[in-house]
């Protein structure tokens, strides 16, 4: 796995973030809490955790638990990559205010497993 390109995609999902209204969100440090995913975060009350992969790069028994956690308290969950990423960004982006909701028609098969492949 490489650690500078995951870093490339931890950036790119960081700067969405930044320009969705009413977002508040955290980089998490895994040392401290094993499995937990890279990014943690609510927008507009709607809680989202976010574990982003590189290459051949896939969750571990722990991440899959720690998902399952946050997926089970009502969190939208996304597991993305190099190859999925900007479907992710898409879906973060047009995120709909009025629904108070992410935009489920936005949504890629991709995230209904919250595996990579």
């Amino acid at each position: 796995m490489s650690r500078q390109s995951e870093g490339r995609l931890k950036a790119r999902v960081k700067k969405i973030l930044d320009k969705i209204p009413h977002s508040y969100w955290i980089c998490t440090i895994p040392q401290f809490h094993v499995g937990i995913p890279d990014l943690l975060g609510w927008i507009h009350g709607q809680a989202f955790a976010i574990e982003l992969k590189f290459g051949k790069g896939k969750t571990s028994r722990k991440q899959d638990y720690e998902i399952d956690r946050a997926q089970n308290a009502g969190a939208q969950t996304f597991v993305a990559n190099e190859t999925n990423i900007d479907i992710l960004i898409e879906t973060l982006a047009t995120y709909s205010n009025e629904r108070g909701k992410f935009n489920e028609s936005k949504k890629s098969e991709t995230f209904k497993e919250s595996k990579t492949s």
